[in-house]
């Protein structure tokens, strides 16, 4: 009797999970008369894996009106569509990415998309994720998702493009490639802002570190010349003593930002392009130097929040990581089931800048980190 009352919890355990499938599919062949009228784009014979977008600014492009609100379109595809996210594991910032893909994962489920989160590695290493690539392609998976960080990955986005796979960009872009759109940061502009953020902490003048992730990762490139050229440009009594990447691990920012004190009792400030803040903001309350030492860096985290709210870290510039996640998802598959291309190539994100006195006002925007 108990194997018989088991047997029926299961059963209708499935017929649950199940009714919102057939729902969506149901309203799908409501919408669109019979099922078979209609084919996705990506199963027609003139679909193309890649278009060539216009090219915008950031003032023509303005704000982008449904980032992170943006719809998938009101179609069930035929078959199950495969689409996955290559991902990374390296700081936190990783997290808030993951959320965005896995709310962009429940959105799509019930559009008989199936999206898969994939890690190729504990570091940013262009081989691992062209072996992930090649895998992809040879599983045939219907569409994907990466950052481009550096030209290493040039060739296999351009292979599986070739294959047929369309191939959406988020975070982090190297040009020229095939993916279709890029969705992310202005990041050699968001650099020069943390120029001027530093310079205002510093009152334009001081001896200042740069801590980045990697010098190969076009990201943290951009963010470092911003920074550096800025810098150049506009405040000659800021003097650079020196530039090292930390691999985005935050034990390694907060070496390096005690060597730097070490090396200059006067530094006035720490600036970091990519992951390992709160490194730099451990390394400046154990010497005794929050507040004093300025520090720089990207994405209000939890954990840099924190670091702002006890003043061991002055200010970061957001990049919304939950919309890069999430929206880079949903845009390709409604490119793959109605051609729909964003407005331009280049969709870029907000970049809040985020210290103690706009903290609320981040809040307010509804971002997750």
């Amino acid at each position: 009797m108990r194997k018989k009352w088991m047997l029926f919890v299961v059963f209708i355990a499935v017929i649950a999970l199940m009714l919102p499938l057939v729902a969506a599919k149901k309203k799908a062949v409501q919408a669109t008369g019979k099922q078979g009228d209609w084919v996705p784009y990506y199963m027609k014979s003139d679909f193309k894996p890649y278009v060539d977008l216009p090219v915008k600014t950031k003032p023509q492009l303005g704000d982008v009106k449904d980032e992170m609100v943006v719809k998938p379109v009101d179609r069930v595809a035929p078959k199950l569509v495969k689409i996955a996210v290559i991902g990374g594991a390296t700081n936190p910032f990783w997290d808030i990415i993951k959320m965005g893909v896995d709310a962009a994962a429940e959105e799509l489920i019930l559009h008989n998309v199936k999206v898969d989160w994939i890690v190729p590695g504990s570091t940013l290493s262009s081989s691992d994720s062209a072996a992930v690539l090649e895998t992809l392609i040879t599983k045939q998976y219907d569409g994907i998702t990466l950052m481009i960080y550096n030209e290493g990955l040039i060739p296999y986005v351009e292979k599986a493009v070739n294959a047929g796979i369309p191939v959406g960009c988020y975070c982090v872009d190297t040009q020229p490639n095939k993916s279709l759109f890029f969705v992310g940061q202005d990041l050699y502009a968001a650099g020069a802002k943390c120029a001027d953020m530093m310079a205002k902490e510093i009152g334009n003048k001081g001896k200042v570190a740069v801590i980045t992730g990697n010098f190969n990762v076009t990201a943290h490139e951009l963010r470092r010349k911003g920074f550096i050229d800025r810098v150049k440009e506009k405040y000659p009594g800021i003097k650079i003593v020196g530039e090292v990447e930390n691999a985005d691990l935050a034990e390694k920012a907060r070496t390096q930002s005690i060597d730097f004190m070490t090396a200059h009792p006067d530094l006035a400030g720490i600036y970091l392009t990519a992951g390992g803040p709160i490194g730099a903001g451990q390394a400046v309350k154990e010497a005794g130097k929050a507040g004093k030492v300025k520090v720089i860096a990207f994405d209000p985290l939890p954990q840099t929040i924190e670091n702002i709210k006890d003043g061991s870290i002055q200010g970061v510039i957001g990049q919304n990581p939950y919309a890069e996640g999430r929206d880079t998802v949903v845009r390709l598959f409604n490119y793959m089931m109605e051609g729909i291309v964003p407005e331009a190539k280049f969709m870029f994100t907000r970049a809040d800048i985020v210290t103690l006195e706009t903290l609320a006002d981040f809040y307010k925007s509804g971002q997750k980190g």
